[in-house]
């Protein structure tokens, strides 16, 4: 699901702000957010008992994904019928971390569900923990990017 909104106060016209006397001391700017929205893509999970234990075949579901986006446009007239126009664009306005990929054991973008503790002595010791949870870490998994963008777009 998306929405898109977009205000736009056109070259030469005048925004008076509703039930006030106030004029926005702007024209030929548009500004635009669009929100998109989906439900968590299918994975198939497994077993925690032995290695190649899998479940019912995409039964289980991520975590739904959202994100926002916003953009600000200006545009300048410029002698000689040239106009510029400056924006910027901001992607993952609220910076939202979604989920890309989970470990099928868990169902989670952290956490593989290996048993790490030590067999003879039944216990987890800390920088085995450390360094396992360091090396489970995939950057890919999850994504909560927020981009911003500057510009300038010259016609001429």
């Amino acid at each position: 699901m998306s929405l898109n909104y977009t205000f736009r106060i056109g070259r030469g016209e005048e925004f008076f702000i509703p039930f006030t006397d106030y004029i926005l001391p702007m024209d030929d700017f548009v500004a635009n957010l669009t929100w998109s929205y989906a439900s968590g893509s299918p994975y198939t999970p497994q077993s925690m008992e032995g290695n190649n234990n899998f479940l019912d075949t995409n039964s289980k579901r991520k975590a739904a994904t959202h994100s926002a986006n916003l953009r600000l446009t200006k545009g300048l007239r410029l002698p000689n019928k040239t106009n510029m126009r400056l924006y910027l664009e901001v992607e993952n306005l609220f910076k939202k971390t979604n989920i890309n990929t989970v470990y099928a054991k868990t169902g989670s973008p952290y956490d593989t569900g290996e048993n790490i503790e030590d067999t003879q002595l039944g216990y987890v010791f800390p920088e085995v923990e450390f360094t396992y949870a360091k090396s489970i870490r995939n950057p890919a998994n999850i994504n909560d990017f927020r981009g911003v963008t500057l510009g300038v777009i010259f016609n001429f």
